[in-house]
Order: C-alpha cells, then structure tokens, then sequence
C-alpha cells in the first residue's frame, strides 16, 4: 500500500468504493422509506375529510392552525394587532369549526399574540389530536415514531457527503486531484437537501389521496374558462366585421 495516497488508499479505488456506497445507501434509503410510508396499505375506506383534515395531512398542525386563523381573519372574526405580526380578537365565530373556536379562544386569551406562538400553544390542543388519530387510523397520517424515522433518512445522506467533504480535504492537502469526487460529493449534497427540507405527514396512501385533490382541482381550473379569455373572444366578435 502506497502511503503517499490520501488514507493510504488510491483515488480511483477510493471513487468506485465511494460510488458503491452511495448507491447502496441510496437504494437502503428508498427501500425503507417506501416500507415506512406504506404503513396506512392496509387501513380501511378513506374517510370523506375536512378542510383542516387535508391540511393537517399535507402540513402538519401548523399549516392546519394558519389555515384557520387565515379563515377567521378573512372572516374578521380576527384582526392583524397594532404590530404586524400580532392578532388579536374582534368578535367569536357564531358557526366556526371546532378548530377556528380552538384558534379564537387561543387568541382571546391574549391581548396579542403572534402566529408562531399561536401555532406552538395549540400543536398539540385537542382538535388537532383528534383530527391526528382520525387521519392515522385511517391510514392516512404517519404516526409519531414513524414520522421521526422518514424525516431523518436525510442524515445518512448528509453522513456520506462528510465523509466525501474530509476525503476532498485531506486530498488537497496532500497535493491530489479531488475534482471527480467533488462532482460525486455535490450530487450526494443536493440529493440530501432535497429530503432534508419538506417535512413528510402523510402516508403513501394519504399523500396519493393528496396528489389526487390536486390534480382535480388542476383539472377544475382548467375546464373553467377565466373572465378576462371571455372578455377577449366577445370583443373579438363583435370587432369581425360581418360578411354581406
């Protein structure tokens, strides 16, 4: 073994090594992750779901909290305090949702209180569970412990991508081309950040119940003609001079 080479090991054995962990941990990770979010395959019938429901799957409690303190201010059951970042009560929802009255009461309780701290007192408030147990025993929802495991799967990939950075390092320093492994360290990178950032909720299942809601509201969209397409082809119509 040369002990010029960096690790005591040549740069083209250290690449294919380095490319077959890679792969490997690639391949462990979407195996896992697929075995993980199939948790819900055998749940029974979907049940028909809320608004809030939705975006508790898709988001979480918090994107199920802004959503109803979005409605109850668009409402103006809410109001934006004398800082912007504050709300604060005007008058109770007489026909809320469950979760708005959670929200409002949340707010009355404070002169003002900011979206963030909003969000982290009533994580965890009864609607939320219930809506939370409602979603997983469908099926829908991944359960704590299974939802810790998904959203950390990242870290192998960040594992890899270290140990390609400190290989890349200690190359430099002992005067070694390192440009191929760079390519292969900054794919690692960008394959690891794409998992690293959304956070998942939702179950195979749920999120194929998602992607559907999408793409029929995609679909929606696109047969409804908008206004200003109505406006155009009518005064186009009436500007095509008649034929005699």
């Amino acid at each position: 073994m040369d002990e010029t080479y960096t690790w005591g090991i040549s740069g083209g054995s250290f690449l294919w090594l380095y490319a077959a962990l890679c792969v490997a941990t690639a391949i462990g990770v979407y195996l896992l992750r697929r075995g993980l979010l199939n948790a819900g395959a055998g749940a029974p019938t979907v049940p028909e779901l809320a608004v809030y429901e939705l975006a508790l799957l898709n988001g979480g409690p918090q994107l199920a909290i802004t959503s109803a303190a979005a409605k109850l201010h668009n409402d103006g059951a809410v109001a934006t305090g004398a800082k912007d970042k504050t709300i604060v009560a005007v008058t109770r929802p007489a026909d809320g949702d469950e979760l708005e009255h959670e929200v409002y009461s949340a707010v009355e309780r404070t002169s003002a209180i900011s979206s963030r701290a909003l969000r982290r007192e009533l994580e965890q408030c009864g609607t939320i569970r219930h809506m939370a147990t409602k979603l997983t025993d469908a099926g829908l929802l991944l359960g704590e412990g299974r939802r810790a495991l998904v959203n950390s799967l990242w870290l192998a990939g960040a594992a890899i991508a270290a140990v390609g950075v400190a290989r890349i390092v200690a190359g430099m320093l002992n005067g070694r081309a390192v440009g191929f492994l760079a390519v292969i360290v900054f794919a690692v990178g960008l394959a690891t950040m794409r998992f690293a950032r959304p956070c998942t909720y939702a179950t195979a299942r749920g999120l194929e119940l998602l992607d559907g809601r999408r793409g029929g509201r995609r679909a929606a969209r696109a047969r409804a003609p908008s206004r200003t397409c109505k406006g155009v082809r009518s005064a186009s119509s009436q500007a095509r001079p008649r034929r005699r």
